[in-house]
């Protein structure tokens, strides 16, 4: 690598070889289950690493349990990558058994994100007698929080498939009908809990999303939540606040007349297959 490094540079960079050697002993230093190889040879191309740089070096110590090695790393600011590096912080020190410092850090990421996974990272670093006051402090974070769906997937991990229902109904308007990776997962949960109210207000968003944007590899699903609504309303459930089947089904027709691909789904005159090979795989 030295003497690589010591050749004739290929425009403002150093030599290509060195990109070759490189390459060839970061791939040595996993074969070796050795991240000292990788940072020495990083080191030698880029003394001072840059924080993707150090990421690695911190990840590549965890990667073969070496917790103390990995912290030499994790060393901040990070600017925009600091939940990144908050995070692999946290997995080091609690692999050194340091729970109260990495607890502290798996708080302070899930009051940033809300999301599940973060909540069960921060619960897996808590002494059992704190884990109570830590769920309340999560439904009282989701209660307030301005995102809808996010907030309900929340609430209904920790229990409270009530408060979830009722965080989608108070403000349907405000879910995102084209984030259906964390939509429909949701719906699906509160069909099992009998939360219909809720489901309605998730599927009327999906389906909204989907028309609204013309999205003609979507009509399929479309018509699937086309369905569905209409099986909640056979229910007999009442769906107040929001506004009644009978009501939002006509004004979707209306104002969507002229969609013609979308009403052959909806009548069962067209079938995803079609829409495939029109349009491409769906996504």
């Amino acid at each position: 690598m030295a003497s690589a490094l010591a050749g004739p540079a290929s425009g403002d960079g150093p030599p290509r070889k060195v990109f070759t050697i490189s390459e060839a002993l970061q791939l040595l230093s996993e074969a070796l289950h050795d991240p000292g190889v990788k940072v020495r040879v990083v080191l030698s191309n880029s003394p001072q690493p840059n924080a993707m740089q150090q990421k690695d070096f911190g990840e590549a110590c965890l990667d073969v349990d070496r917790p103390t090695d990995a912290l030499t790393w994790l060393q901040g600011p990070w600017g925009h990558m600091e939940d990144t590096w908050q995070s692999l912080q946290s997995d080091a020190l609690g692999r050194l058994g340091r729970y109260s410092e990495s607890a502290s850090l798996r708080q302070r990421l899930f009051e940033r994100s809300i999301s599940v996974f973060d909540l069960h990272r921060w619960l897996g670093h808590l002494p059992e007698a704190s884990s109570h006051e830590a769920m309340v402090r999560a439904r009282q974070l989701a209660l307030s929080h301005d995102d809808p769906a996010k907030a309900a997937t929340l609430l209904l991990d920790i229990g409270d498939d009530e408060a979830a229902e009722a965080k989608l109904l108070a403000e349907p308007a405000r879910m995102r009908g084209d984030n259906y990776g964390a939509l429909v997962p949701l719906a699906q949960a509160l069909k099992t809990d009998q939360r219909l109210r809720g489901e309605a207000a998730i599927y009327r968003a999906l389906l909204t999303a989907i028309v609204t944007r013309c999205y003609a590899r979507a009509y399929g699903h479309a018509a699937r939540y086309w369905a569905r609504l209409r099986e909640i309303a056979a229910t007999g459930v009442g769906l107040l606040p929001l506004e009644w089947h009978e009501d939002f089904e006509p004004a979707i027709r209306s104002r969507h007349v002229r969609k013609t691909a979308l009403w052959a789904h909806v009548n069962g005159k067209r079938s995803d297959r079609a829409d495939e090979d029109e349009h491409g795989s769906d996504a």
